[in-house]
Parts: C-alpha cells; sequence; structure tokens
C-alpha cells in the first residue's frame, strides 16, 4: 500500500516536531514564561492589534471566548517552535537530529544486545527482554529506558543553554 507524499510529510513533520515539544517542557522546567505577556511589535503585527481594539468589546469578548481554549493549547507548541528557531536553525536542526539518533542508538542497542544474549526459552526470553526495555525502552518505542532518557534530558538542557547564551531573552515565570 503505497503512502501519498502528503501523508509522509506530514509523518516527517510529526516526527521533527516531537523533539520541539520536549524542548517546551524543559523550557518550563527551566521557568520560561509560555504565557507571558510580550510587547507588540511592529509591522503586520501592530497593524491587527490595533484592528481588534477597534472591535466592539462585546465582539472581542465573544471572539476570545470562542477561541481562548484552542489558542491556549496550542501556543505552548508554537512558542517551543520559536525557542528552538530562535535559538538558531543550526542548533534547532542539530538538537532534533541528535535526539532523533539517541532513539536510533537505543533501538539497535536493543537489538544488538537480544542478539548478543541468543535465543532461550519464551519464559526466559520475556524476562530478558523486560530487562532491556527498562534499559532502552520497548523496540517500537525506542529512547524511552533509563539510559536513554537522561542523555536526552541533558540534550535539551544543553539546547536550552546554549540558546539562550546565543542573546534568547527569558521571560521568567511569575513565581
Amino acid at each position: 500500500m503505497a503512502v501519498s507524499t502528503y501523508q509522509q510529510l506530514y509523518n516527517l513533520l510529526a516526527y521533527v516536531l516531537y523533539p520541539a515539544v520536549w524542548l517546551t517542557l524543559a523550557a518550563l522546567v527551566y521557568g520560561y514564561d509560555i504565557n507571558g505577556e510580550r510587547p507588540v511589535v511592529q509591522g503586520r503585527v501592530a497593524k491587527a492589534f490595533s484592528r481588534w481594539e477597534k472591535l466592539p468589546k462585546s465582539l472581542r469578548d465573544f471572539i476570545a471566548h470562542f477561541i481562548s481554549g484552542t489558542a491556549k493549547r496550542y501556543r505552548a507548541l508554537a512558542e517551543g517552535v520559536g525557542l528552538a528557531i530562535n535559538s538558531g536553525l543550526l542548533l534547532a536542526a542539530a538538537a532534533i537530529v541528535l535526539y532523533r539518533l539517541l532513539d536510533w542508538g537505543a533501538a539497535w542497542a536493543w537489538f544488538g544486545i537480544s542478539r548478543w544474549i541468543g535465543p532461550h526459552d519464551l519464559a526466559l526470553w520475556q524476562i530478558i527482554a523486560q530487562g532491556i526495555s527498562l534499559l532502552f525502552g520497548i523496540p517500537s518505542a525506542p529512547g524511552d529506558g533509563l539510559l536513554i532518557m537522561p542523555i536526552k534530558i541533558c540534550l535539551l538542557a544543553a539546547t536550552l543553554e546554549i540558546g539562550f547564551a546565543q542573546g534568547r531573552k527569558w521571560h521568567r515565570a511569575s513565581e
């Protein structure tokens, strides 16, 4: 069964966005305020904001109430992607590639260890597989194990540190 080009692009985007979502979570842990109000910039955004302010208050309230839940949910993801891109395209690409290489390495480590251990009866192999999965994650979702996840967290923290060292401004969450 052939997969359409649109579906392949969608799958690729979801594959690449997953580390950006984790980068958002790491930023939240570091104290980056994703909901902080920032001043309106000049240009199209400022014009749109001025048009918004000219609408009657009742209409603004209705629209804001209608879309606030959706906007609130997706703002964190958009901030995470923006955080990754504003840190530098090369840094963001490196973080995403390294994050996915850790998953790839975990899958191959699981495969290699299982081949190194060799065949056993089913009951013993199920116990062995649980131990390997604890360290490297399950074969269908590698990288969630006790050995790989701390490395991923360190990668995300290092990406944030490098991004902020390059001039990204902190929006501290209020204590």
